[in-house]
């Protein structure tokens, strides 16, 4: 319960009431206890840390590199080796590498592109497209150091006619590349061979 005055607005504290005195502008005031600073808050560095402590955290502080990523050379700087950066953007782009379209098959297992490929940029990928209108095993010969290989392409499963079908080839300095189908008597509808950087 509270009971005014004109002047005062009466609080109830633990043993009995309190007037709280009322300014000229309408405002109470309070008496509020203040707590001092607690005692340890004020205390030297020295007294919570030895000087041993202070001057090896000072010795840490003052050696701190001016490029920590090299700091003993646990880490090599980004710009060590820039050289791939000054790269022609052209050597970034797709190069297109051979292309045959709507043409009949030649014999069964002939080469279908009439000179063979090398690369542009080693090592570098072979994105090949191809679609053949008759079933039939679709593979790279590949020549490196005078030896001539077959790869079949697809897990060596027959393609099926007339759908497309997108592989790629792995090559470096040195290969030179052709394709072969183990059929004849149908169209070669699309063989797209892109050479692309990895």
């Amino acid at each position: 319960m509270q009971g005014q005055t004109s002047a005062f607005l009466w609080l109830k504290g633990p043993a009995d009431w309190y007037p709280a005195l009322c300014d000229a502008d309408g405002h109470f005031q309070a008496d509020v206890l203040s707590c001092a600073n607690p005692s340890n808050l004020d205390v030297a560095l020295s007294t919570v840390a030895t000087q041993t402590t202070l001057a090896a955290i000072k010795l840490k502080t003052d050696n701190i590199p001016a490029d920590p990523a090299k700091e003993s050379g646990k880490l090599t700087g980004i710009d060590a080796d820039t050289s791939n950066l000054d790269k022609p953007l052209s050597t970034w782009l797709p190069v297109a590498k051979a292309r045959v379209f709507n043409t009949a098959l030649p014999a069964a297992n002939a080469d279908l592109l009439g000179a063979t490929i090398s690369p542009t940029t080693s090592p570098s990928l072979l994105l090949v497209y191809v679609a053949v209108s008759v079933t039939g095993l679709f593979y790279v010969t590949r020549t490196s150091g005078g030896n001539t290989v077959s790869e079949y392409l697809n897990s060596g499963i027959a393609l099926v006619a007339a759908n497309a079908y997108m592989f790629t080839v792995p090559w470096r300095t040195g290969d030179t590349i052709n394709f072969k189908y183990s059929v004849t008597t149908g169209t070669l509808l699309c063989l797209d061979v892109l050479e692309v950087v990895g």
